[in-house]
This record gives structure tokens, sequence and C-alpha cells, in this order.
């Protein structure tokens, strides 16, 4: 309500306005009335000093992570990892082995991924059927990785020869025994002659394509190198029984021997051991000469092919 003042002085005017009331009316007796204002506060302030404080603060915090993250790892570390014996492990193989010599003229021929018979006789310039032979398998072998074959260079000779599949024969015909007419009438009481010229059965022979050549002769009159080159050109033959001799009747005697098609045997004059790529005759003297006559005849005497040696000196390869 409006208050009323008759009378004021100049301290009580002084008084009011120190407790903050404003006087609204005159000196002279008039009514007032008085009002309280909103206070007003400053804008807080800060120091450069604060913001340090603050950044301090804050780099405080982010050493304190890292101090944790720096433990946690150290503690990472020292923990026991678990581990492999290395004997567990399989091998690790280091790119392709090299083929390795096993003997005068015979290389080892470790088998990778993708090799073949037929591709590896390319490379080292070999006949494939030289390469079947001398390792006792056939074109339906499968080749296994890290097998080794044996790949018959020049002058190949193991030392220890692999063994030919050894294929059954096929059995002949049986045949019947045909009585005479003697026994017959000694085993009956027939009242008459019986015929003499009985019937008896003529197996008829199998079919054989024999085409065997003699292709050269290598080194003639070095005991030690020369040779005698033949190659199949036919059918399967066994050479059991041939011969291969010269004018003054020398003469080599083939042992069993299964000659494959298209394959090529060399008979070194020379000792060795026999393989199926090459055969040895046992000689400490040469067996050809300039201008001779060599002659290759099956077991029934029958030739099969003839080679002349030229006058000339022979030429080494």
């Amino acid at each position: 309500m409006p208050i009323r003042i008759r009378f004021v002085t100049g301290l009580m005017a002084i008084v009011l306005a120190g407790a903050g009331l404003l006087l609204a009316s005159d000196l002279s007796g008039a009514s007032a009335q008085l009002t309280t204002p909103t206070p007003t506060f400053p804008a807080p302030t800060l120091a450069p000093a604060d913001y340090q404080a603050t950044i301090d603060a804050q780099q405080q915090v982010i050493e304190s992570l890292q101090a944790t993250v720096t433990a946690q790892s150290m503690t990472l570390s020292a923990m026991p990892l678990p581990t492999i014996d290395p004997a567990l492990l399989p091998a690790v193989t280091t790119g392709t082995p090299e083929p390795t010599l096993a003997s005068e003229g015979c290389v080892e021929h470790v088998v990778q991924a993708g090799d073949t018979v037929y591709e590896l006789a390319q490379q080292y310039d070999v006949g494939w059927q030289d390469v079947l032979a001398i390792n006792g398998i056939d074109e339906s072998t499968i080749l296994q990785i890290d097998d080794v074959l044996i790949i018959p260079l020049e002058g190949c000779v193991p030392s220890t020869p692999t063994p030919m599949p050894t294929t059954p024969a096929a059995p002949g015909p049986t045949l019947a025994v045909t009585p005479t007419a003697e026994a017959l009438s000694l085993a009956t009481n027939t009242p008459f002659d019986l015929p003499e010229d009985l019937p008896t059965f003529t197996p008829v022979p199998t079919a054989v394509t024999v085409r065997i050549a003699i292709t050269k002769v290598v080194d003639w009159g070095s005991v030690n190198t020369e040779a005698v080159q033949i190659v199949n050109g036919g059918d399967v033959v066994n050479l059991q029984g041939w011969t291969l001799s010269n004018q003054a009747g020398t003469t080599f005697l083939f042992p069993e021997v299964r000659f494959s098609p298209g394959s090529a045997i060399r008979i070194f004059s020379r000792p060795g051991t026999n393989t199926p790529a090459g055969l040895f005759w046992g000689r400490d003297t040469a067996a050809w000469a300039a201008g001779d006559t060599l002659t290759l005849a099956d077991s029934t005497g029958q030739v099969h092919a003839t080679f002349e040696i030229e006058a000339a000196p022979p030429s080494a390869g």
C-alpha cells in the first residue's frame, strides 16, 4: 500500500537510497511509492592461468590413459603364448629339386606336380619307352610326387638294375597225343588194318610283325665306347636267342629281353650290367672294325637286319 511520509530529511533520503529504495515523491509531503530493482552481476572472466590449469588437467587425464594402455600391453607380452613343436610341421619344399647323376649316363629325376613320362622324355631327349622300361613301369602307371625316375641317357648303367615287369605268356594250345595204328591194333581186336596216315593237328602260329633294324655303330674299334644300336619298329619281341655277328663269325647272343615297340637298345662291347636300354657283351677287345658287316638274326637263324660299317675312321657320338 502507499506509504505516506510527512517529513523527509536529507538523511532519510540517503538511507533509503542506500537501502535500494526509490523515493517517488517530492519533499513537500506528497505521497511516495518505493520499488526494488533487479540486481545485475558482472560477467565472469578467466585469466590465462585458468586456461593453462584446464589444459594441464586434460593432459594428466591423457597421460593416465596412456599409462594404463602401456601396463596392459606389458601384461599381454609377458603372458606365455602357445607354441607348436617344429617336428610336427610338414617339411617345406623350396623350389624344384635338381636332377642328380646316379651313375654314368643315368639321371635321377624327382617327380614334381604335372610331370609325365612323355614330357620328361622330351626334356631329356630320350625315348619315352626307354624311361618306362628302365623303371619297370608301363603306360598305365600313375606317377606320384617325389617318386624318383631313372632317365637313361647314353651309356646309362644303373648300379642296381630295375627288374622288368614280367607279363605272363599266353598259354599255348594243348596238343592231344594221336595214337598210331600199331598202338590201336594192340589195344583193340580190330579185324582190319587201320590207315597209317592218321590226321595230325598243326597249331596256327601267332602273327607277329618283326621290324628290327640296326641304325648305327658308335665308336667302332674302341672296346670301351663302341656300341651297336637297334630299333624296334614292329610289335613286342623277345630277343632271347637272337644273335648279332660280324663277318669273322664273332657272335653276341641276346639274353631274354622284352623289346618294346618304338624303343631302342644299345649293345656295348665292354663289360657291364644289363638294363632294358643297354646290353653288355663283356669283351676286352673291340668287336667291330672298318668295313665290317653286321648281321642280326633271330633264334631260328632268320636274318632280320644287316649293317655295313664305313671304311673311314669312326666319329665320337
